[in-house]
């Protein structure tokens, strides 16, 4: 698992994901797009697809949907999970 200054694969970052989903549902995640800058929110993950990820923003009381995973640059979560900091952007690298 990832320490502090690491960079995850997309591969790595579709198996965090589940295990939020699946396991802790209260880990949310605010993420970066190529070309765009920071998402302002922490969301909740709700849906994994197979290559793509769907998003709820509590604060705005919206969907978030990313089409392809490998869309995402950066993340954090709001709290620590497993090996993984809070508030630490993240590398994500493509497989």
């Amino acid at each position: 698992m990832p320490t502090a200054k690491e960079q995850i694969l997309t591969i790595e970052l579709r198996k965090l994901l589940y295990e939020i989903r699946d396991r802790k549902p209260n880990v949310c995640v605010r993420f970066r797009r190529i070309g765009h800058m920071w998402e302002r929110d922490f969301m909740q993950v709700v849906d994994l697809g197979d290559k793509g990820v769907a998003f709820y923003s509590e604060s705005i009381e919206e969907f978030v949907h990313v089409t392809d995973l490998s869309e995402i640059m950066q993340f954090e979560l709001d709290v620590r999970y497993m090996n993984y900091e809070p508030h630490f952007h993240y590398e994500v690298v493509p497989n």
